[in-house]
């Protein structure tokens, strides 16, 4: 806290105080919880926004604490849409940057995760790439029985950066040569 005091905004002060409150609705303190809903200046009819979104999920819980249904559901449904516009640009953005090194889907792109194919045994270009500083999940560890296997799942919101799709272009060529 004496660190945040001492920041030149006032966000991680207000990180904190919304982490306060959900202690106090942890401990069943919903009176200390509320004082702080009212102080904190947010309100639940507000836009989402990265900055408050600790602060508004915390506010969601003390109006559900409070009985205030309509008001939280109002609040966590805009969070919601606001998370799916997110990942959908995610997504859209992790797509072309993997079709673009080369890389195909195994089934269409939905949802967090996708099925690519990378061309090579997955466990060993996981452990490559590990060393190489990025982290991929080996489809071998989605089956029942783990097996060699080209397809990987990965997070259409950690696999953005092209340059994740090159070092997995040249990391895999690299292992398809040996």
């Amino acid at each position: 806290e004496q660190v945040a005091r001492r920041s030149t905004t006032n966000n991680d002060l207000a990180l904190l105080a919304a982490w306060r409150a959900r202690i106090c609705l942890a401990q069943g303190d919903r009176r200390a919880a509320a004082d702080w809903a009212a102080a904190s200046g947010l309100r639940a009819d507000d836009p989402p926004g990265f900055l408050q979104e600790y602060g508004h999920l915390t506010l969601a819980r003390v109006l559900l604490a409070e009985g205030r249904l309509p008001e939280a559901e109002g609040l966590l449904r805009r969070h919601v849409e606001r998370v799916m516009q997110r990942l959908d640009i995610a997504r859209a953005r992790t797509v072309e940057a993997a079709e673009r090194h080369g890389f195909g889907f195994a089934t269409p792109p939905r949802g967090l995760f996708g099925w690519v194919d990378a061309g090579c045994d997955t466990e060993r270009l996981a452990e490559a790439l590990l060393d190489q500083g990025w982290r991929i999940a080996p489809g071998a560890l989605f089956h029942a029985l783990p097996r060699p296997t080209t397809l990987m799942r990965i997070n259409f919101a950690t696999t953005q950066d092209p340059a994740f799709w090159h070092a997995l272009r040249r990391t895999g060529s690299h292992i398809s040569r040996r």
